[in-house]
């Protein structure tokens, strides 16, 4: 859950979560998993 971050390693779980939205939307995450199989 979300709401179970550690704030001080995280800052809000709001912005975590906005981050991660945006980063499912724009397709930092794709890059991030392509890069990772490359490289594995």
């Amino acid at each position: 859950a979300w709401r179970d971050l550690p704030r001080e390693h995280f800052g809000p779980w709001q912005t975590v979560w906005k981050r991660h939205r945006r980063y499912a939307a724009d397709g930092t995450w794709d890059r991030v998993l392509a890069l990772i199989h490359r490289f594995a």
